[in-house]
């Protein structure tokens, strides 16, 4: 316990914390203390209280850490010249602010305990749900051109079901999960906890394996999560067309940031934000399904106010990636207007047991997930 806490009431409201090294995590309770609605980071550039205060018997060691000796080495009749507990002790000039991250209480659109986000940093859900002239200003990616042959892309996708609305608050550096190191892959098919360890953290690591472009990418982003991209100058140029290619290098060059390591004594956390937040406006705009089925649609040349009645015969294979665009174009239209062939049965929620709630036959347990 530190010995602040009990020092002549000296909080009001307020928690102060000195740290040599290392680093913090701040914890409250919220019917004793109130909710945070903010967490700063000041920089004391005299630690040790006022050291003009100190001579000969008078030390820091020897008056300010404990309440007795605190009586004996401020008489009141010293305070007329300034030898006081406060200014001796926990003298707060030739301070610097570094950092001050307003935090928001949020009720989530829904959520199964204890997958619940509670609050944002930095925004609300607001500044995100509308669109930002500086995205409205970016082109959307054009065609190539070959032999007369114009192809256009398209890249992995989001369901806007697994967009946070706001940036979560943050307990790690980096996400659990490394792709390429197996011994952390850990969460087999328990997605809510897969996402939650992505949530939690700063950064995330991600890298081309078997392509450049991939989910793990637009997972990362939809957490509100800042992902560290290994490898991205090798990533040629028209691959991953509907990614904003700054940001992403904006994120490997924020200082203080190496590959799977933070080093605090040089991590900015107002560039993280400023990062981070265009991140989630970004992939809130142009990286879920429904945009990316919009852009198909528009290069199509079908405008929205068709979408109630147009009919799609969506003819694919080799997932996953044509599963997000499928999974788009039945958000953005009436979904019984779109046919997949061939149908692909993991793709949608298991159909009703015909007999009835509660008649479904019990699992083999002789397979080893149950049947």
């Amino acid at each position: 316990k530190s010995w602040w806490g009990v020092m002549h009431g000296a909080f009001s409201q307020e928690y102060w914390v000195i740290v040599t090294n290392g680093y913090l995590e701040i914890t409250g309770d919220v019917e004793s203390c109130g909710a945070l609605k903010s967490v700063s980071l000041q920089q004391f550039i005299i630690t040790a209280g006022n050291s003009d205060c100190w001579d000969g018997a008078f030390q820091y060691h020897t008056c300010c850490l404990s309440d007795a000796s605190s009586k004996t080495c401020f008489p009141e009749h010293l305070a007329s010249v300034g030898f006081t507990f406060t200014n001796c002790c926990r003298r707060q000039s030739n301070s610097n602010l570094l950092i001050s991250i307003p935090v928001l209480r949020h009720s989530p659109r829904g959520c199964v305990p204890p997958y619940c986000q509670t609050a944002c940093l930095g925004h609300g859900p607001e500044y995100y749900r509308q669109l930002p002239s500086w995205i409205e200003e970016v082109p959307l990616p054009d065609p190539l051109e070959c032999d007369g042959i114009k192809l256009w892309p398209v890249t992995y996708s989001v369901p806007s079901q697994f967009l946070v609305e706001c940036i979560p608050a943050k307990s790690a550096d980096f996400a659990f999960v490394k792709p390429g190191d197996s011994a952390t892959y850990i969460f087999g098919d328990d997605a809510p906890e897969y996402f939650r360890n992505y949530r939690e953290a700063l950064f995330a690591t991600t890298m081309t394996k078997g392509g450049a472009d991939c989910a793990r990418h637009t997972e990362i982003l939809a957490s509100g999560t800042v992902p560290y991209f290994q490898g991205l100058p090798g990533v040629p140029e028209h691959t991953m067309a509907h990614h904003h290619r700054e940001l992403l290098e904006r994120a490997i060059g924020l200082p203080g940031v190496h590959p799977g390591v933070l080093d605090g004594t040089k991590f900015d956390p107002s560039a993280w934000l400023e990062v981070a937040s265009s991140m989630l406006q970004w992939t809130t705009h142009r990286l879920t399904t429904e945009a990316m089925a919009r852009y198909v649609l528009g290069v199509l040349g079908q405008s929205e106010s068709a979408f109630s009645s147009l009919r799609i015969l969506y003819i694919w294979h080799n997932p996953p990636m044509p599963l997000f665009l499928l999974h788009g174009l039945r958000e953005v239209l009436r979904p019984e207007h779109v046919v997949d062939v061939p149908r692909h049965p993991g793709f949608y929620e298991p159909a009703a047991w015909p007999a009835g709630h509660g008649s479904r036959p019990p699992a083999d347990t002789s397979s080893p997930r149950g049947g």
